[in-house]
């Protein structure tokens, strides 16, 4: 089962990105990208173009090995998590409960391409500022997830909107387990195989949704034994790989737990907003997509290294 990655999360090196590339059989992400000429030298042109575009390539480009080694995909069944962005844009604007998000999701920027392009790679540049490009995006992560029955991986809430979202979900199961921290797309695929099976038996009980800590404790003890060979320093000149403790919770929340949460939001601190009547439940995905599975990260504590 592939698990679902934020770009935000992949471009600033987050634990819920190095959780999800340590542990899941494989992930799924967002990538900015031109939508006709995909070549290497559309790639070129597009970089020429659009200002934050080779930036954003390049906040990205750590994760080259696990894209080569099939950890990492921008696709899975042959669909992109772009489409789900584009349905995420048309529930906010086709659905009256929905109108507060109108004020800040400006739905003509992803009709254009270079447009596309410059206000997620500006984003992902500035680690995620702009509402009209977060919401979206996170939206359409979920609903990518839901409609192929995937995991979401999901950092600790520390925005109004995620603790929204996060208070509507209900705990199937947590733990918590050691984690690589700054590691290098390398050290973390060397971390797979030296704990091979221990992590598959460790991602089986995450996903099932039965009680991961039989699983946890076994992974635990395997990366003890391996911890000095995979947190050793091979470059002093280059950040120190570290460990980090962190729980792993997770939990079922509603399909459209990220809309009503970000409209709610929008009601009560846009100026503008408050129209759209008091109910932000969406007709639209409820029947379709009722619940999403999602794995929160929370690190514990200060991450350390052999250093």
């Amino acid at each position: 089962m592939s698990w679902v990655v934020s770009p935000f999360h992949t471009a600033t090196e987050h634990p819920a990105a190095m959780a999800a590339f340590l542990l899941a059989e494989r992930c799924v992400t967002l990538v900015p990208s031109p939508s006709l000429d995909r070549s290497r030298e559309g790639f070129q042109r597009a970089s020429h173009r659009v200002r934050h575009f080779r930036e954003a390539v390049e906040s990205l480009a750590w994760t080259t090995p696990l894209w080569d080694a099939g950890v990492v995909s921008a696709e899975h069944g042959g669909r992109s998590l772009r489409e789900s962005v584009r349905t995420a844009l048309a529930v906010v604007n086709e659905d009256p409960a929905l109108a507060p998000l109108r004020h800040l999701v400006n739905a003509a920027v992803f009709d254009d391409d270079d447009a596309y392009l410059e206000a997620l790679s500006g984003d992902l540049v500035r680690g995620g500022v702009d509402p009209g490009i977060g919401i979206p995006v996170s939206v359409g992560l979920d609903l990518f997830a839901a409609s192929n029955d995937l995991v979401v991986v999901r950092s600790a809430p520390t925005s109004v909107v995620e603790k929204a979202e996060q208070r509507a979900a209900r705990p199937l199961g947590s733990c918590s387990v050691p984690l690589l921290a700054q590691a290098t797309s390398d050290r973390l695929l060397e971390a797979r195989a030296a704990l091979g099976s221990e992590i598959d038996d460790l991602r089986a009980a995450i996903v099932s949704g039965d009680d991961p800590r039989a699983a946890a404790h076994a992974y635990s003890r395997s990366f003890e034994l391996e911890r000095e060979s995979l947190l050793r320093c091979e470059d002093p000149d280059e950040p120190p790989i570290m460990q980090v403790q962190a729980t792993l919770q997770l939990v079922e929340m509603p399909g459209d737990a990220s809309l009503r949460a970000s409209a709610a939001a929008a009601r009560r601190f846009v100026p503008g907003a408050k129209s759209g009547g008091a109910s932000v439940r969406t007709k639209s995905l409820t029947p379709t997509v009722p619940t999403i599975r999602s794995l929160i990260v929370k690190p514990l504590g200060r991450p350390a290294s052999l250093r």
